[in-house]
């Protein structure tokens, strides 16, 4: 009975190989596809809406957002057996938008086919580019500084700007915040790796889009991991002690709503 019982295990465990085996030479037999990303900017779960919508913070403070830019870079798509698939470096930075409709959807090509589960990407700038300087940031450094997402002195590349006024609690007069988050030369790096699960997967072949709509939620900038106050610090730009920890909570803004295999 015991012998009878592994042999039916291996032939079960035969078939599930063949199975993979199969999978994975099919996937390597089609064509590369396309893959769209859609960007939702929100706050908790209301639509981001720009100038003179106001949101509540958590220790009732309120905000308005009049500007919303960040540069999201570096993406990795991650397929079900683990593999990953590095989208071209130097096509790979892009800056989003909020006033700008057509820069929250990307469009990537060329992505191997197959079955992905997991997608990676950086918000900011990496040190390895930057290092590369003006003769190698090519279309970066030229949208750039078109989006002014560059520190007026050259230093380094602006990764989050998000403007705005705010009101303490009922209190009707408005001031305005500044948050221009990014690194500063080469001393400090606030660039964040962002990995994020697919609720389903996204199957990706010639001929089909599949499209990975993602939720960026700002109320997170400020009540992320390190809780900000605006009225005590509305400016926060060069502050080695106050941008890493502003980075952080904005890495943290980001959840995959759902995925759309067309």
């Amino acid at each position: 009975m015991k012998l009878h019982t592994s042999i039916l295990t291996l032939l079960f465990a035969s078939v599930l190989f063949s199975c993979s085996k199969d999978d994975d030479n099919s996937n390597s037999q089609k064509e590369p596809g396309m893959v769209k990303i859609e960007f939702d900017n929100a706050v908790n779960e209301d639509d981001l809406l720009l100038e003179n919508s106001f949101y509540t913070k958590s220790n009732n403070e309120t905000f308005s957002v009049s500007e919303l830019k960040y540069i999201v870079s570096n993406i990795v798509f991650i397929d079900n057996n683990g593999a990953e698939f590095v989208y071209p470096k130097d096509d790979s930075y892009f800056i989003i938008n909020e006033k700008n409709d057509v820069s929250l959807n990307l469009n990537l090509d060329h992505i191997p086919a197959g079955t992905y589960n997991q997608i990676r990407f950086g918000l900011g700038v990496d040190q390895e580019k930057y290092l590369q300087g003006a003769s190698g940031q090519g279309d970066l450094l030229v949208n750039a500084e078109a989006e002014e997402m560059m520190w007026a002195w050259q230093a380094g590349y602006r990764f989050l700007k998000l403007e705005g006024n705010f009101k303490v609690g009922s209190d009707v007069t408005e001031a305005f915040y500044k948050y221009h988050i990014g690194s500063h030369g080469s001393t400090l790096d606030n660039y964040k790796e962002i990995s994020l699960n697919l609720p389903i997967p996204a199957i990706v072949e010639k001929g089909k889009l599949p499209t990975i709509h993602i939720v960026a939620d700002v109320a997170k900038i400020f009540d992320g991991p390190n809780p900000m106050v605006i009225n005590s610090d509305p400016q926060i730009m060069v502050n080695p002690n106050l941008s890493p920890k502003v980075a952080e909570n904005a890495s943290k803004m980001f959840m995959i709503h759902h995925v759309h295999n067309n």
